[in-house]
C-alpha cells in the first residue's frame, strides 16, 4: 500500500517543487534531491525511535504520543509559511 501511494505521489511532489518560487526548472534537480534526502532520512529515523522508546518505556503509547505531539508542532508551525504572490 506505501509503495502504491508514494509512487502515485512521487510526479505531483515533482511538480510542487517545480512551481516553487526560486526553483523552476533550473533548480529542480538539487530541490529534489534534497527534498527527497530529508524524506528518506525521516522515514529511517522515525521507526528507528519508536523502537527505541518501545524498548525503553515498554509500551508503545509514548512513541505514539511522540509522533502526535510532533504531528502537532509541525501542523501548527504550516500556518506561519506565507506564500509570496508574484506580480503578473
Amino acid at each position: 500500500v506505501t509503495g502504491l501511494s508514494t509512487t502515485a505521489a512521487l510526479p505531483v511532489m515533482t511538480l510542487v517543487l517545480m512551481e516553487t518560487p526560486g526553483v523552476g526548472r533550473r533548480h529542480i534537480g538539487a530541490a529534489a534531491g534534497i527534498f527527497f534526502t530529508v524524506a528518506q532520512v525521516g522515514g529511517f529515523t522515525g521507526p528507528l525511535f519508536l523502537g527505541l522508546l518501545r524498548d525503553l518505556t515498554g509500551t508503545l503509547t509514548s512513541g505514539l504520543v511522540m509522533l502526535a505531539v510532533v504531528s502537532g508542532v509541525v501542523s501548527m508551525a504550516a500556518f506561519l509559511i506565507m506564500e509570496e504572490r508574484q506580480q503578473r
